[in-house]
C-alpha cells in the first residue's frame, strides 16, 4: 500500500502528485485516468493501484500486476503548448526521466526501445503514453515489477 500523505508531503512539484487516487485493486490505471479526464480531473493527478487486473501494454499486450510485487500507476498530464511534433517524443522523454531517477537512487538503469525500463540487464517495467486530444491531455502509464 502506498502512503499517499507521506508521498505528497515530500513532493517538490507544483502540480504532479498533488492529487493521488489510490485503489487497492483496479482493472486499469489508464482506463481510470480516461474516466477522470472526462470528469475534469486536475492535471498532475496520479492514479495508483496495488494490483492491476487488466492493464494494456504496447500493441494491446495484457498486463496484470501482482500485489506487493509491482508499482502500477498512471499520471494525467496537461502539457502547455506541446506541439504535435513533440507528442511523439513524449514517451521517450518520460522513459529518460525514469532512468535518471533510477540513477539518482544509484541503480544502473537504461531504456530498451521502444518503452522498456531495464535494470541490470532485466526488464523492470515499461512506460506507455496515450493522448486524448493532444492539445489537452496525456496519460503516462507506468508499470514496474520486481523479482
Amino acid at each position: 500500500m502506498i502512503f499517499t500523505n507521506l508521498v505528497q508531503a515530500n513532493l517538490r512539484t507544483q502540480t504532479l502528485g498533488k492529487v493521488i487516487e489510490y485503489y487497492s485493486q483496479l482493472d486499469s490505471t489508464n482506463e481510470e485516468a480516461w474516466e477522470m479526464i472526462d470528469e475534469g480531473v486536475k492535471p498532475g493527478t496520479v492514479i495508483i493501484t496495488d494490483r492491476q487486473l487488466s492493464g494494456k501494454g504496447r500493441n494491446g499486450a495484457k498486463w496484470q500486476s501482482k500485489a506487493d510485487r509491482s508499482l502500477t500507476f498512471s499520471v494525467v498530464i496537461q502539457p502547455n503548448n506541446l506541439s504535435g511534433s513533440m507528442s511523439g517524443v513524449f514517451p521517450l522523454l518520460s522513459g529518460i526521466a525514469i532512468v535518471r531517477a533510477l540513477k539518482d537512487m544509484h541503480l544502473d538503469g537504461g531504456l530498451k526501445w521502444p518503452n522498456d525500463i531495464i535494470i541490470n540487464g532485466k526488464k523492470l517495467g515499461g512506460v506507455l503514453c496515450k493522448e486524448q486530444n493532444p492539445e489537452q491531455y496525456y496519460k503516462l502509464g507506468c508499470a514496474w515489477y520486481w523479482y
